[in-house]
């Protein structure tokens, strides 16, 4: 992306360029990896918006906060008939998937589930989670990491 640097670059080292920018980009995701959704959940709904978004190096990384198999990672895109995940899941998966491509056909019922399975601060932290990282999928599709 030459009209950052004459170079190719990563999120990391553009961000850099920002340092106090860069240390509340990674306060803000520290407290929603910390807060009232578990981690598990939280990094399903990361790799499957990675997954709609064909984000290339989204779906190589994985949190640390968060210990999923590999055969739970593939059985992502088939979430709503799979018994492997549960209730609250997919619940945060529905939200998740209509957030990246219509989320103003997200209904209340559909919220209403999230608030249900992690109450309020569980659906305004999924909520901002799924902000933050739509935005860091399609900056690392942007820096050509797709």
């Amino acid at each position: 992306m030459s009209w950052l640097l004459d170079r190719p670059a990563d999120r990391a080292e553009i961000l850099g360029l920002r340092p106090e920018l860069a240390a509340a980009h990674a306060r803000l995701v520290d407290a929603l990896w910390d807060g009232p959704v578990p981690a598990e959940t939280l990094e399903l709904c990361r790799l499957r918006m990675a997954q709609l978004l064909a984000a290339g190096v989204a779906l190589v990384e994985r949190s640390p906060q968060a210990t999923l198999s590999p055969d739970r990672v593939a059985a992502l895109p088939r979430w709503a008939n799979d018994g492997a995940f549960t209730d609250d899941e997919k619940a945060c998966l529905a939200f998740t998937e209509l957030f990246v491509v219509a989320h103003h056909d997200i209904t209340d019922e559909q919220a209403a589930a999230v608030r249900h399975a992690h109450g309020e601060a569980g659906l305004v932290a999924l909520t901002t989670a799924l902000s933050v990282w739509e935005n860091q999928h399609r900056f690392d599709i942007a820096l050509g990491g797709s």
